[in-house]
């Protein structure tokens, strides 16, 4: 039996039939092997493939994520400076720019109604430039110096701002009262309005055409209309109205200064 398989071992070891024979009677084997080790080579690339694509895609979403994100941002500026250009009347061409300061002190003296801001000539505010706080129209400047500034709030009896009525041609002076019983929430009148002129209460009062300020700035609604002269009376009328700058406390105001003058 040895004998018998050693001479088979032989045969087909130097027998050229015989090597044809073992490889055609392996083939099948070594043929399915290969097959499989293909297959396996395939789905190892089709899951690598897989894994790439899932991170491709994260990837894109989150740069999708990324960008709505930041247009969200940009509408919000675009959104934001708009309104502010409609609140203020601005256009590209008016030669104001808006400075910003912190309210460092409030003068008891005048029942709040000047206040000291921390900026000055430094940041090109001069006498003269309107204040706001948050929209609406608070004051001008009185006085000025490198660092500081001081402002005369629509309240104090010599700040005379002109000043109109929304909806009518009227024009009349803001002025406060020398009456510092109210100190949290004042009442202003608006002096020299035409007689004819349409003034209702609840009507909303706006910087106008000829004002420190560029026209159509809020500054107050109006609480008693007044009907105008009676008899031998002044031949003009004064109507009461309360500013809005008062009906929320502020800490931070915009001043509203000359291009020109802040380049000096």
């Amino acid at each position: 039996m040895i004998i018998a398989l050693t001479i088979g071992v032989l045969f087909f070891r130097f027998n050229q039939s015989g090597r044809a024979l073992l490889r055609d009677f392996s083939s099948p084997a070594i043929t399915t092997g290969d097959r499989v080790e293909s297959e396996v080579s395939d789905r190892v690339r089709m899951l690598q493939s897989k894994v790439e694509l899932i991170q491709e895609i994260t990837r894109l979403e989150h740069e999708r994520v990324e960008d709505a994100v930041r247009l969200a941002r940009l509408d919000e500026l675009q959104r934001l400076n708009s309104e502010l250009k409609k609140q203020l009347h601005l256009t590209i061409q008016l030669p104001v720019e808006m400075v910003h300061a912190r309210v460092i002190v409030r003068d008891a003296a005048t029942g709040g109604r000047r206040l000291q801001i921390n900026r000055g000539a430094a940041y090109g505010i001069a006498i003269g430039q309107p204040v706001l706080a948050g929209r609406f129209l608070l004051g001008r400047v009185v006085e000025v110096s490198h660092h500081l500034a001081y402002v005369q709030t629509v309240a104090d009896a010599n700040c005379h701002v002109s000043v109109r009525p929304v909806g009518t041609r009227c024009s009349g002076i803001l002025a406060g009262t020398p009456d510092l019983s109210s100190k949290v929430r004042p009442v202003i009148q608006v002096r020299h309005l035409q007689m004819d002129c349409d003034i209702r209460k609840g009507q909303i009062i706006e910087t106008s055409d000829h004002s420190i300020a560029p026209p159509g700035i809020k500054v107050g609604v109006v609480l008693d209309p007044a009907d105008g002269p009676q008899g031998n009376e002044r031949p003009d009328r004064t109507c009461t109205i309360r500013p809005y700058v008062y009906d929320q406390p502020f800490t931070h105001v915009t001043v509203l200064v000359q291009r020109d003058a802040r380049e000096l």
